[in-house]
């Protein structure tokens, strides 16, 4: 079951249906080993419009459809004359779900024999939930196709590092999602913190450098123990990698991290130096005291990954952050948004 911020008894989705049937097809550049599994419902059609760019940036394409080969585009254009429909070319961007779907009613979770079961699950998730506060609270967001897009390849993107992979994977099972807000889940201001997540995690696109495409992924440290018996100190940006972007900072501001402190990808424990900016004063207490919350509300224990999803158009729209779990049964919120005070 998909939670809402509110649930409704009774009301429980069919999620997983493994007896969908799929049709895979297989990209691979030529003279080299690296290839792109696509996977479609095999009774709908299949117009490889999303698979024409990346076809036509320059390499020579072989397609391995229904166990034959052929050129590439030949092929794609039988293929869409056989089975037309839409298909993608990376992770859920392969299903027929939108921003629009109702997902009481959709039905496709198990394509693919549910190797993206669970990212599904987050998606659908984040979908209803912000569409859920953004009505109740009356926040100036919506939903577009470009930013629909954008998700799901940040969900990607996090599940890849979660299991470990370098092409792209379906998340694993039972695991909590922490998304950032322009305010704490209690409505405390966030919005330059909130902001650095967005634009340390690639400011709504892949990471750069690709390295911190691991930071989707960190467990929690209690205390910050992990930086501690690494030899820092809680002010390192103050010690450790001088000059740094809070060198010589603005009177009055305070220097925020990213990945976090309590986390054990805190400083340089990734291998990557954390990312550091000056912040109002007034967001240091609030992200702190959410991380608390949400390591306690989610029951994150010392130890435990977790998936950071940051959604640069929630941020800007200063939505306020939320947290769930993701398990056998479906998504479940843990850290509700509070509602916003009645005008």
């Amino acid at each position: 079951m998909i939670s809402s911020v509110d649930p409704v008894p009774g009301r429980v989705s069919t999620l997983f249906d493994p007896g969908n049937a799929t049709m895979p097809i297989t990209w691979c550049a030529q003279n080299t080993t690296t290839c792109t599994l696509v996977l479609a419902p095999a009774a709908q059609a299949v117009r490889l419009v999303a698979v024409a760019p990346a076809a036509a940036v320059g390499t020579s394409w072989v397609v391995v459809a229904l166990s034959g080969i052929g050129i590439g585009l030949a092929l794609w254009a039988l293929l869409e004359i056989l089975f037309p429909g839409q298909i993608g070319i990376h992770g859920i961007l392969e299903y027929p779900i939108r921003h629009d779907t109702d997902f009481d009613t959709f039905e496709n979770w198990g394509a693919d024999e549910g190797e993206w079961y669970n990212s599904l699950k987050i998606y659908a998730e984040v979908i209803k939930t912000t569409k859920l506060v953004a009505d109740r609270d009356g926040i100036p967001f919506a939903w577009t196709n470009a930013e629909d897009g954008r998700l799901k390849r940040i969900i990607d993107a996090a599940c890849t590092a979660q299991r470990g992979t370098q092409g792209t994977a379906g998340c694993d099972n039972g695991f909590a999602v922490y998304v950032p807000g322009g305010v704490s889940y209690d409505l405390r201001p966030m919005k330059e913190t909130g902001t650095h997540i967005v634009t340390a995690m690639g400011d709504g696109g892949y990471p750069q450098p690709p390295t911190r495409a691991q930071w989707f992924y960190p467990a929690r440290s209690q205390g910050g123990r992990a930086a501690i018996d690494a030899g820092y100190p809680r002010r390192w940006f103050n010690t450790h990698f001088t000059p740094n972007e809070c060198t010589g900072r603005a009177p009055g501001t305070v220097c925020d991290e990213f990945p976090f402190w309590v986390t054990n990808q805190a400083v340089n424990l990734s291998g990557e130096r954390a990312s550091l900016k000056p912040v109002p004063p007034s967001e240091s207490s609030p992200q702190g005291t959410e991380m608390s919350a949400f390591f306690r509300k989610c029951e994150v224990a010392d130890g435990e990954r977790f998936i950071v999803l940051p959604v640069k158009p929630w941020v800007a729209a200063n939505g306020p952050s939320f947290g769930f779990r993701v398990s056998e049964g479906g998504a479940s919120m843990c850290m509700s948004p509070k509602p916003a005070a009645a005008p």
